[in-house]
């Protein structure tokens, strides 16, 4: 069922603000519903393209996006404190989806939003990315700016001037570039 808004219940216990009553109450509901049907539940999204995931992020409540992504987190083994787990990141960042929570993050102008770049899956993800494509491209970049600027400073400090006779701009010595014929020869 949904809202005029087509806001499923899920996406309502995200709006609510007391954390500890929606965790259980979205583990209620989940509860109810069969595993085969899960995870599709938590895809369903509303009018403006959210899923509850993306609508914690939109509204900036970071403790219910730790509490969806912690149900969506895989763990395959745990020996004492360490564990290996992974993270299901079709939601966080997708190449054909215009509102993954990366995209929802850097467009939104709320300082709360901002904060979820410091999310243990999120800043993960961007760490992985920076290694492997950005960096090698800003590296690129910032060489072939550098030598640009070199090349323009040199060419400026070389370049061919004349001075212009004087008493025409008063008692001071100014210089004007030469004609490109008069450089050459």
């Amino acid at each position: 069922a949904r809202d005029s808004l087509g806001n499923t219940v899920l996406h309502l216990l995200v709006l609510q603000e007391e954390a500890s009553h929606v965790s259980s109450m979205y583990d209620l509901i989940m509860s109810l519903v069969t595993e085969k049907l899960q995870p599709s539940l938590d895809c369903i999204t509303n009018n403006d393209g959210y899923t509850p995931l993306k609508l914690a992020v939109a509204e900036g409540q970071m403790e219910m996006f730790n509490y969806l992504v912690e149900k969506q987190k895989k763990t395959y083994w745990r020996m004492g404190t360490i564990s290996y787990c992974t993270y299901d990141l079709t939601s966080i960042d997708t190449w054909d989806d215009q509102k993954s929570v990366l995209d929802i993050i850097t467009k939104s102008r709320d300082t709360k939003v901002h904060k979820f770049i410091d999310s243990k899956p999120v800043k993960e993800l961007l760490q992985h990315k920076w290694i492997s494509f950005a960096n090698k491209y800003f590296f690129m970049w910032i060489v072939s700016y550098s030598l640009y600027i070199m090349i323009f400073t040199v060419a400026s400090l070389h370049r061919p001037l004349k001075p212009v006779p004087y008493g025409v701009f008063g008692e001071h010595v100014v210089k004007i570039q030469k004609t490109l014929v008069v450089s050459l020869i």
